[in-house]
């Protein structure tokens, strides 16, 4: 099992997040740090939460799958970009930090994952398969994502 901290720029003042019941990883924050999106994962099942990062109260954030991954938050705030299995096949997706407006962005075979924001938030950088070559499927062969 792996947790979210957090820890002062300077190395000082350590403190964990989440609680060890599961694989959480990928922290994003929300430009205005009050929030941070996550992913957390179990039994072979994986869902975004998103944290308030002061009472530490998280919700999931309900996509209608079951393989979500790679959380970024938008430089506006409202959206955020995520990794999700579905129809074979892991796509970029957005979702508005409230839950709503789910959007499919890339639909193509490979799989396309590790999206990042550009500084303006008109562009999403992401790593994909198209080409055929997965290199985490070296690393990871029992979760080629």
């Amino acid at each position: 099992m792996a947790d979210i901290a957090v820890v002062a720029s300077d190395g000082t003042k350590p403190h964990l997040l989440t609680d060890g019941s599961a694989n959480y990883g990928f922290p994003s924050w929300s430009p205005d740090g009050r929030r941070i999106v996550y992913r957390g994962s179990t039994e072979g099942k994986s869902t975004l939460f998103v944290m308030d990062s002061e009472t530490r109260e998280a919700k999931p954030l309900k996509t209608g799958a079951e393989k979500e991954n790679f959380p970024a938050w938008s430089p506006s705030g409202d959206i955020i970009a995520f990794t999700s299995y579905r129809d074979g096949d892991y796509d970029i997706y957005t979702i508005r930090s409230d839950g709503t407006e789910l959007k499919r962005l890339t639909n193509s075979p490979g799989n396309d994952a590790h999206c990042s924001w550009s500084s303006d938030g008109k562009w999403i950088a992401f790593a994909s398969a198209r080409g055929g070559f997965k290199d985490e499927a070296m690393l990871h062969p029992y979760n080629p994502q």
